[in-house]
């Protein structure tokens, strides 16, 4: 409960359980909300292995997440337009209270530098890094501070108009990765893949993009997170802006498909307060658990050993050529 008043989580995770954030793009028929069709389209395959083998999950006020029998990819069916997603970000992101928190601020420095600290077990030497969707650009201050020399940010939002001394951010879709940039090092993507259409292509750009040695380091949320499975519907990891849902064995074959070899794959954030009241019987996040000894298994050893921490944290290395 400290933790999302802090970080200001709070309103977000109530406008979202309420069923308020994106409301505008659903409509009630009949006593029964459905998406609203000029906002949203059918899939008849899955993205990531083209199977017709989708079951649906999760149904919020509406919003339907479907999971592919085959892989286990998750997304939404049907899925928000690519041509209207700006109606989402339109005025200003829901975030953004939360990003700019001291506290939040104070998280991500230590998330980011975890990070760098991960990708430099696979590749000691860092030249360049770009980090798409970088926001605020905090990550790039961590990364001038941690030594690499040449930091990049790519932002498509109002946070490209609102540079920072010294920072790099360069304001264009990150579709033209492969074609502006060459020869990097890294390349890092923080919760961005679950909103790209085409992550596919997004991350054979990327492949192009990197030197013979290039990593990538991707965390996105957890399909299969102990708190997601518990929470279910209850959860703001199912949110309009979020097409994509991620599991360890997809993201995987997705890395492995455009030419990637993954070097380290975890979870991060172990949610067990939240989970812990969820068992309790309480409010999963306004609540303090009485922690019942009966759930003292529930340990972050225990979440992280079967990955089912909330965020996938992969480090993957281009093939040689």
């Amino acid at each position: 409960c400290t933790f999302h008043r802090d970080t200001g989580r709070s309103d977000l995770i109530e406008s979202v359980q309420a069923g308020c954030l994106g409301r505008e793009f659903f409509e009630n028929k009949k006593g029964e909300t459905h998406p609203k069709k000029d906002y949203f389209e059918d899939i008849d395959n899955c993205l990531v292995c083209n199977s017709d083998q989708l079951l649906p999950l999760i149904n919020r006020k509406g919003l339907n997440i479907v999971r592919c029998q085959n892989c286990g990819f998750g997304m939404q069916n049907p899925r928000f337009k690519e041509e209207r997603i700006k109606d989402i970000y339109k005025e200003t992101y829901c975030m953004d209270d939360t990003y700019s928190s001291q506290h939040a601020k104070e998280l991500d420095e230590l998330k980011f530098l975890y990070g760098i600290q991960q990708v430099r077990g696979v590749r000691p030497v860092l030249n360049s890094v770009l980090d798409i969707g970088c926001g605020q650009g905090l990550s790039l201050s961590v990364y001038k501070q941690s030594g690499i020399p040449e930091v990049m940010g790519l932002e498509t939002g109002k946070y490209s108009e609102d540079l920072s001394s010294g920072l790099q951010i360069i304001n264009r879709d990150f579709a033209s990765i492969s074609s502006d940039f060459k020869g990097l090092s890294l390349i890092t993507l923080w919760d961005v893949l679950e909103h790209v259409h085409d992550f596919k292509s997004m991350l054979e750009n990327m492949h192009k993009a990197l030197d013979d040695n290039g990593v990538v380091l991707i965390m996105v949320p957890n399909l299969l997170s102990l708190a997601s499975r518990l929470i279910r519907s209850q959860s703001p990891t199912f949110a309009v802006d979020h097409i994509n849902y991620f599991t360890d064995k997809s993201l995987a074959r997705i890395l492995e498909d455009v030419g990637f070899t993954v070097m380290l794959k975890e979870t991060v954030i172990s949610e067990i307060d939240n989970c812990r009241n969820y068992l309790e019987f309480k409010e999963p996040y306004f609540s303090e658990p009485q922690y019942e000894k009966a759930f003292d298994w529930l340990t972050p050893n225990y979440i992280h050993a079967n990955m089912l921490g909330s965020r996938l944290l992969f480090v993957a290395q281009k093939n040689q050529p």
